[in-house]
């Protein structure tokens, strides 16, 4: 049953440095987005810098400097949120990607040297609607171990190599 899903070595290593490469090319993008927050969040400091000293020097009332005050408090809220989650999900998607091919690779093996707490776990992670036919378990798996098994049962990992490669254009969606 896992070693449907098993990755083999070869197309393990191809795959992860594959997805590491681009996260580096994303990384990039990654950084330029977080700098542009990053610009957002201290012109809103300024902002509410100067619209407190327009309202000590008596410029601004009470009610537009708190109003003025409160909109830009939820602006750099919304702005450090988005930072949060653009960091957060990209770190914990290339590592969730990583771990789950890894255990792809693994699983087997793993599941040899695993207690039984851990292969309760593996197998909740991997399977879903468990059931007896007869004698027979059955099982499905979840995604994206369906796949796995998928590819390995009709041998397409990473397609037919050229005899000519070329740079790629395409990115993988992860």
């Amino acid at each position: 049953m896992l070693s449907a899903i098993a990755i083999p070595d070869d197309v393990y290593e191809k795959i992860s440095k594959q997805f590491e490469d681009e996260y580096k090319d994303k990384r990039k993008t990654i950084a330029s987005q977080i700098q542009a927050i990053d610009g957002e969040l201290a012109k809103y400091k300024t902002r509410k810098e100067k619209i407190y000293i327009d309202h000590l020097d008596g410029i601004i009332d009470d009610n537009f400097y708190k109003k003025k005050y409160d909109e830009f408090t939820k602006s750099e809220i919304i702005l450090r949120e988005r930072r949060e989650n653009i960091e957060l999900v990209t770190e914990n998607r290339l590592s969730n990607v990583l771990y789950l091919l890894k255990l792809a690779n693994k699983a087997p093996e793993l599941f040899k040297r695993a207690n039984q707490l851990q292969k309760r776990k593996m197998l909740n992670l991997i399977l879903s609607n468990l059931f007896l036919d007869g004698k027979e378990l059955g099982w499905k798996y979840k995604k994206p171990f369906d796949l796995m098994a998928s590819c390995n049962n009709t041998a397409i990992w990473c397609g037919w190599g050229e005899s000519n490669p070329r740079p790629k254009f395409g990115k993988l969606v992860y």
